[in-house]
């Protein structure tokens, strides 16, 4: 979904930019478009932090069932299926939030959260040059 998603948003900026193109290559105003485009960027990044909050809400149930199975006794935690479940789904959320603040920073960089700017810092590497 995420994928489709990042896809659609790439189209959509191609519009955008084809839009912003020939305003300034033929002198004709098409402010209505460009806002339409940008408004289906906005919808689509705000599907994927539905989608990003969802995963996280799944996340944090999985956790609770791992730490309530992780006390039992009889269930040793890394054998069970709800366990690599639970990690899977951390995979997904954070590929899904990396996705997200990746096209935030791109495209509105304003509108991101002290929080999110330290989380996207968090996760840059150095490249050898």
């Amino acid at each position: 979904m995420a994928r489709f998603e990042t896809q659609h948003i790439e189209e959509l900026l191609g519009e955008y930019w084809d839009i912003a193109y020939s305003e300034a290559s033929k002198g004709e105003s098409r402010g209505d478009d460009a806002q339409e485009v940008l408004s289906a960027i906005n919808w689509a990044i705000e599907k994927l932090i539905a989608e990003r909050d969802h995963w996280k809400a799944n996340h944090a149930d999985m956790v609770k069932r791992a730490g309530l199975l992780s006390q039992r006794d009889d269930l040793p935690v890394d054998r069970l299926p709800a366990y690599r479940e639970m990690e899977a789904l951390q995979r997904a959320v954070q590929a899904k939030q990396a996705e997200i603040d990746r096209l935030m920073l791109e495209f509105c960089p304003g509108e991101m959260t002290a929080e999110q700017m330290a989380e996207w810092e968090r996760h840059q590497r150095r490249v050898p040059e």
